[in-house]
């Protein structure tokens, strides 16, 4: 594998991995019902919805590195007969 092809690759398996992050960090909740007089619901919301900022973030900022790896290499991948870029 070339080596400028290596950064592009790593940041793509870290997209890939966003969803599972997030399903695991959604779950969490979850493990709080045992202390459900101790932890109110507003603070469950707002770790919900705090894990969903920082997953869209995670995934935007990602993106962007992406784009720049692509337009810095500029090396389209061949696949089917059609350009395509990773």
């Amino acid at each position: 594998m070339e080596r400028s092809k290596y950064p592009r690759r790593r940041l793509i398996d870290a997209i890939r991995f966003l969803p599972l992050l997030g399903l695991g960090l959604w779950f969490l909740p979850l493990l709080w019902n045992a202390r459900a007089d101790e932890t109110p619901m507003s603070h469950a919301i707002l770790y919900v919805f705090g894990v969903w900022l920082m997953l869209v973030s995670a995934a935007g900022f990602l993106a962007v590195l992406v784009a720049r790896l692509n337009s810095d290499t500029d090396d389209p991948v061949q696949e089917n007969g059609l350009t395509k870029r990773l």
